[in-house]
């Protein structure tokens, strides 16, 4: 009776899923409890508190396995589904009440056996059988090797991670050389794993024979185990300082670069990238296989940068990224780790020289998608920066290359489209020693390529912040503003101006004249369109501009279904044009849920201003706009 109450209040408390060890009795409860001999637990205050998780979950078993009927005719799947159900309940943390349930029955199944046939998938099944192993009272090497080998010829090939069967083999190294030793007997890929959780657990007890064994097993030449090898010996390195054989280990990892065998050559340089903080002398081998343009290499060593971010404090960085920005060519997942890398040193002001050198060098050899996922994510974290972000739209606009340059409208664009609060000026330490031909070529290529009014605005008048201002850039400022943004966004400019204005506490100021001149300028402007009627001859005929505009209207729709089959959400899910409808519901088979609620739909709106000569003369405003970017300097 007193078992029974312990195993239904441990249930009870194992079902809350809590971290909690103590339960509230109740008078019956404790009256039971107080003629018996408590284990596992103690009574304070009228509360039975357990002394640990694990004698909590002893009492948890123990209600599992009165609740079993394990003589029943389909005893052994009834075992295994109530052990997947105990799993389930306790994901959360790093309980194994599972495995203690099934090591209760291992005399009277074949777990192993059992959890092969069982019908989940092979993360389950993995997990389950890590929990097992924790608590079978022996390990039997043959019935391992063929669980992992069942396991790894199933469908997706995943063998799971077994951290509770490194951890018992930690402390047992005999065990670890049965391991090693079987796998040497009959070298497969689908035992691999065990191969290599046992040498990790060895490691842990007896370091020396570890590397012996991987030195040995390296030598060997064989396709399956030595890659291995060098990959478990460059995990022992970059997680230890090494003592033990230290130069035989660089001189092998080195030889092995070299290798024929690709698999042995590719482990090899995966070794020497990730011990390369380690071993300075493998500095000189990533420096030759760079320069050989050695692809594995290049996307390895991207890889390690990309994950361990001290390594963009090496005194080699520069030379690597900057090789693998100039050979990246059109490898869509070495262009994504690129990015990944340069939206990490958005936050080190120290690095942004480099990083803007290496954009335009991806951008100058064609290797960035313009809606890609990794330009959207590279421009947010450089958003982040004020600094960065007019520096790079600065040095674009006056790029000679024609693709650098209209960089700084999908930087202007992106700003737009994500509504963010930072309006483009330029960069002050750019600018300020420019002549006035440096001017002039910076104003028209702004011209040509931004088009949204904020921006205009914000980044013409950063011009008035130079040095000597009112000799140098106040009378291009005005004109700029007077004779072309104006003529497009004339409302918008004068309440930009007039809160300019405003904010100016000094009387004489030199910025007043020039705001009060664009301010005169512009209502003049305002007025004559008031005044003067709008003459029909002079406007572009009309057959023209419908061809024109139905002719962008097809480039248009063509990049954007380019852009909507490159994106994530393509590869996932199917697009339905929803026709008709006010709400829409999905059905959910994996839950047995049924259907959803209804997620009711509710009109939006977005919108953008356009220029005023673009709507008035489309074919005019877009020769205008080519004009200005293709600008030369040389010219002015």
């Amino acid at each position: 009776m007193k078992d029974n109450i312990v195993q239904n209040i441990a249930h009870k408390l194992f079902l809350a899923r809590s971290d909690v060890l103590e339960h509230e009795l109740t008078e019956q409860e404790l009256s039971f409890l107080l003629k018996e001999e408590s284990k596992g637990y103690c009574l304070k205050d009228n509360k039975l508190i357990f002394s640990s998780y694990e004698d909590r979950d002893h009492y948890v078993v123990r209600h599992y396995f009165s609740e079993t009927d394990s003589d029943c005719a389909d005893a052994e799947k009834t075992i295994i589904q109530t052990a997947f159900s105990i799993w389930e309940k306790s994901l959360r943390g790093d309980r194994s009440t599972a495995g203690l349930f099934l090591s209760l029955y291992e005399d009277k199944i074949n777990v192993w056996q059992a959890l092969l046939a069982s019908e989940r998938n092979q993360y389950e099944v993995t997990s389950l059988a890590d929990q097992f192993i924790k608590h079978s009272r022996k390990i039997d090497i043959n019935t391992l090797f063929n669980f992992f080998s069942v396991i790894y010829y199933k469908p997706n090939q995943y063998v799971g991670t077994f951290t509770l069967l490194g951890e018992r083999l930690a402390s047992n190294p005999k065990k670890c050389h049965e391991i090693i030793n079987k796998f040497h007997s009959d070298i497969k890929q689908g035992t691999l794993h065990l191969y290599n959780i046992a040498l990790f657990s060895l490691k842990k007890e007896d370091y020396a024979s570890a590397i012996d064994i991987l030195l040995d097993d390296i030598e060997k030449n064989d396709v399956i185990l030595s890659p291995q090898a060098l990959w478990i010996l460059g995990r022992f390195v970059e997680t230890n300082n090494i003592e033990y054989r230290n130069d035989e280990i660089k001189l092998i990892i080195k030889d092995k670069v070299a290798s024929p065998v690709t698999d042995i050559s590719n482990a090899a340089i995966q070794a020497t990238v990730n011990t390369i903080d380690k071993i300075p002398d493998f500095c000189q081998i990533i420096h030759k296989l760079l320069k050989d343009n050695h692809i594995k290499a290049r996307t390895l060593l991207c890889q390690r940068i990309a994950m361990a971010k001290n390594l963009q404090s090496h005194a080699d960085f520069p030379d690597w990224i900057n090789v693998i920005c100039i050979n990246s060519g059109d490898d869509v997942e070495l262009r994504g780790l690129i990015f990944h890398i340069l939206s990490s040193l958005t936050e080190d002001e120290t690095k942004h020289q480099l990083l803007i050198s290496c954009l335009f060098v991806m951008i100058k050899n064609g290797s960035i998608v313009k809606e890609s996922q990794e330009i959207k994510s590279f421009l947010y974290n450089a958003a982040k920066s004020s600094e960065l972000i007019n520096k790079i739209f600065t040095l674009a606009l006056i790029d000679d290359i024609p693709e650098i340059a209209e960089f700084s409208r999908l930087l202007s664009t992106h700003l737009m489209v994500n509504d963010s609060s930072h309006l483009l000026s330029y960069s002050l330490p750019i600018i300020n020693n420019f002549t006035e031909r440096d001017f002039i070529f910076l104003v028209r290529r702004t011209l040509g390529f931004i088009v949204n009014e904020k921006h205009l605005m914000s980044s013409i008048l950063s011009l008035l912040d130079v040095d000597n201002a009112n000799k140098r850039t106040d009378n291009l400022v005005l004109s700029v503003i007077s004779n072309e943004i104006a003529i497009d966004y004339p409302n918008y400019v004068i309440d930009v101006i007039k809160e300019c204005k405003n904010k100016i506490g000094n009387k004489k100021d030199h910025k007043l004249k020039i705001y009060d001149d664009i301010l005169v300028h512009t209502e003049d402007y305002l007025n004559s369109l008031k005044k003067y009627p709008q003459r029909k001859e002079f406007e572009p005929p009309s057959a023209y501009v419908l061809s024109f505009q139905k002719e962008r209207d097809k480039v248009m729709a063509k990049n954007q279904e380019i852009c909507n089959e490159d994106s994530f959400l393509s590869t996932i899910a199917t697009r339905i044009p929803l026709k008709a409808g006010i709400a829409s519901f999905h059905y959910n088979d994996h839950f047995n849920t049924g259907y959803s609620e209804p997620s009711y739909l509710h009109p939006f709106s977005s919108s953008y201003s356009l220029p005023r000569r673009h709507v008035m003369d489309n074919v005019g405003y877009e020769i205008r706009t080519v004009m200005f970017r293709t600008a030369k300097k040389d010219t002015i």
